[in-house]
């Protein structure tokens, strides 16, 4: 088992809840976290309600498998996008069926629950900017330019897009030729979702969402554009003067 990100926050705080150890990757490009054996089968069977599509899928073989298997036998093989055709159902077929439950009851409050997972799923994947818009014409007023809060998910699955949309309240559609999904959300909306994921962001998305619930969903043109910290087009893991979150 093994996550890689730019940012460290996120995979310290992986190691942490692991009871591992993380490193910074030798070219200095990433961290990572590395779990192996029955620790990582361990972490795995914890983490499987929460998952879709072909991660779940892996998951379970793995399951059954167990944490090492001989190596007289073919090496196991998990499903997965990563080399192959970018959508589910190009990569899959008709072999395996695709988890469509809700997440996981707990004895937390579910709204909590999904707030976790989607701020799980926008460190790792989401992004989110503001962006010039212009308000709709009208007889009464002229059209104005502003700034609007425009939050982004794009994955290659489909079932993780969906169920993202459905927590948010958003629509998704299938990007044509680009072989991935997506789902947006924006103004209020994207801000009320921002306060809600807060608590459970690290890093840079904290420092975004920061500046996002300072700012508003909504600011006039004329201001200048809130800029967002990130981490895209950078070639190592240098954060820029950015601090940790708290």
């Amino acid at each position: 088992m093994r996550i890689e990100m730019g940012e460290e926050d996120y995979v310290k705080r992986v190691a942490e809840l692991c009871g591992v150890s993380y490193r910074k990757e030798p070219n200095g490009k990433y961290w990572e976290v590395v779990l192996r054996g029955g620790r990582a089968l361990g972490i795995l069977k914890l983490i499987r309600p929460y998952l879709f599509g072909l991660k779940r899928e892996a998951v379970d073989i793995a399951l059954r498998l167990g944490p090492s298997v001989s190596a007289k036998l073919s090496r196991p093989l998990l499903p997965s996008i990563r080399g192959g055709n970018r959508t589910l159902e190009t990569s899959l077929g008709s072999g395996i069926q695709v988890a469509t439950e809700s997440l996981v009851d707990s004895t937390m409050p579910v709204n909590k629950i999904e707030a976790a997972w989607l701020a799980g799923l926008f460190g790792g994947e989401g992004a989110w900017r503001y962006r010039n818009s212009k308000s709709q014409p009208s007889r009464e007023a002229k059209i104005y330019h502003y700034w609007r809060l425009r939050l982004e998910l794009q994955m290659a699955e489909y079932e993780w897009v969906k169920r993202a949309a459905s927590i948010m309240g958003g629509n998704f559609r299938r990007i044509p030729n680009r072989g991935y999904w997506e789902t947006t959300v924006e103004g209020y909306k994207a801000f009320e979702i921002v306060q809600a994921i807060r608590p459970y962001l690290n890093g840079l998305k904290a420092l975004g969402a920061d500046i996002i619930l300072e700012r508003g969903p909504t600011l006039p043109v004329a201001k200048d554009r809130p800029l967002l910290p990130s981490l895209k087009g950078k070639r190592k893991v240098d954060r820029e003067g950015f601090g940790p979150s708290t």
